[in-house]
């Protein structure tokens, strides 16, 4: 699989929203948190990752989450793109835009369930012309589910990925994090995607580990570095490393 396809349909089946809550950026798995209504959590990043056949780095980004309720909240994530084939020259430009929706419709005592459906198309035709993203729109759909047992909160996300090149995919995540302060936390997940090709599957496994340092009452700092802990995809394919920065600023009452 060419590497800026690859790259391109993982981050269309996986993609990442806003959240101050404790899964979300910098992790892969999403949380069941949603802005707070009429508030605006704007996340500024940089993210990449290398892979023996390349590597792809997004940055800057924006990510965009507004609350239009309790329950409900809209994003956007607007990337910028830089990829790289294994001994080809690198090539720059607009990524693939992802909107979303994320509904919370059940929320207990310390549990909570949410669906976040999205739609990643790419944002510009010469992005797709010179190879640095697939012409190819992907609708993903994923249920999320999150239980807090004192300081720690656990996280699972299942999904599936409806792409209009004929290669869909299932999605999974887990996360766990751990309040060691009010305003700093560890995090650490695995996921994994199940790529799904006319009966056909190429998966593989990663993992990830993070930080939520709250800098000030609207500033957070996120960190994480991953790697890979299991392929059924080519030995170039395999994900050597990857990793997230960037900061979160909430704006509204």
């Amino acid at each position: 699989m060419h590497a800026r396809q690859l790259t391109n349909l993982i981050i269309a089946a996986t993609p990442l929203c806003a959240s101050a809550a404790i899964a979300g950026p910098p992790m892969v798995t999403d949380d069941t948190g949603t802005a707070a209504p009429g508030v605006l959590e704007i996340i500024v990043y940089a993210a990449g990752e290398s892979r023996d056949a390349g590597e792809s780095v997004q940055g800057p980004a924006l990510d965009l989450a507004y609350g239009l309720s309790d329950t409900v909240e809209v994003s956007l994530t607007i990337p910028r793109q830089r990829a790289k084939d294994a001994g080809e020259a690198s090539v720059t430009g607009w990524g693939e835009a992802i909107a979303g929706v994320k509904w919370r419709f059940h929320e207990g005592a310390n549990t909570a369930i949410a669906v976040a459906p999205s739609l990643s198309i790419p944002l510009s035709r010469s992005s797709t012309i010179f190879g640095l993203v697939e012409d190819t729109t992907v609708f993903s759909v994923p249920l999320l589910a999150s239980i807090a047992l004192g300081r720690w909160e656990f996280t699972g996300n299942v999904g599936y990925s409806i792409s209009s090149s004929s290669l869909d995919a299932i999605s999974v995540a887990t996360s766990a994090g751990y309040s060691l302060t009010p305003d700093f936390r560890l995090l650490a997940e695995v996921w994994g995607v199940d790529f799904v090709d006319d009966g056909a599957s190429e998966g593989f496994l990663n993992w990830r580990l993070g930080m939520e340092w709250g800098l000030t009452k609207r500033v957070t700092l996120l960190a994480a570095y991953g790697g890979g802990v299991w392929t059924q995809l080519d030995e170039v394919d395999e994900l050597n490393e990857d990793y997230f920065i960037g900061f979160q600023y909430a704006l509204g009452n």
